[in-house]
């Protein structure tokens, strides 16, 4: 997603940690901000497992109603939204105007196998058990595997 906003002529990012009792009004702050370098920017907000609560959710749905007139990208990474999330109106709002990409998480007995054909991606072959070893060694992060991957070659 990162790579594309570029692309596509988004220069600048800002990045949003959402912890407990984080304060809202900094994601309209932020949309708000005209930058000095940059016509648009990635916006990203960091979830994690944190709920969104009430004010959460008025902020989101308050940030969709400005997208008719931003070049601004969002990008929200959270844990799994269930079915009633889906249903709620900030998550309406913000789906009318862009899109949205569950990525399931790789289950530890799989991990192996996943590793192995990311390697091939990058142009390595390694046997099941390297693969394993990789993901053993990295905590069974994807990220920092595939940049170990990436290094290798």
């Amino acid at each position: 997603m990162r790579a594309a906003a570029r692309q596509a002529g988004v220069e600048e990012r800002e990045v949003l940690d959402v912890e407990p009792n984080f304060a809202w009004g900094r994601l309209m702050e932020m949309s708000s901000n005209l930058s000095l370098f940059a016509t648009s920017k990635l916006l990203e907000l960091r979830l994690g497992n944190h709920k969104l609560g009430q004010e959460g959710s008025k902020a989101l749905a308050q940030y969709a109603e400005t997208l008719d007139n931003s070049d601004d990208v969002l990008l929200i990474s959270m844990g799994k939204l269930d079915a009633k999330q889906q249903k709620s109106a900030w998550f309406k709002a913000l789906d009318k105007h862009g899109l949205f990409v569950p990525v399931w998480p790789v289950d530890a007995s799989r991990l192996g196998y996943w590793l192995r054909d990311r390697a091939s991606l990058h142009g390595l072959q390694i046997d099941l058990e390297a693969a394993r070893l990789l993901g053993e060694r990295t905590e069974g992060n994807l990220l920092a595997a595939d940049q170990e991957l990436q290094s290798s070659h």
